[in-house]
């Protein structure tokens, strides 16, 4: 059985994280009006994107691995 390290740091910095949103398969092509982003207590991170000119937001939810 492996342990994990509770010393090792698991977080997304914000730079990881939207690095990694804008290379999601639903992020939009072309401008967005407004991008959320939520960094979560154990790592993950949650976001939604507004494409310009949308009424309804696209998101998603990404691991810290």
């Amino acid at each position: 059985m492996v342990e994990a390290d509770a010393g090792q740091d698991r977080y997304l910095t914000a730079r990881e994280a939207l690095d990694r949103i804008v290379e999601e398969e639903d992020f939009p092509d072309g401008p967005v009006e407004r991008i959320e982003m939520t960094m979560l207590g154990n790592g993950d991170a949650t976001w939604r994107v507004w494409p310009s000119r949308a009424d309804d937001p696209v998101g998603g939810f990404i691991r810290a691995d």
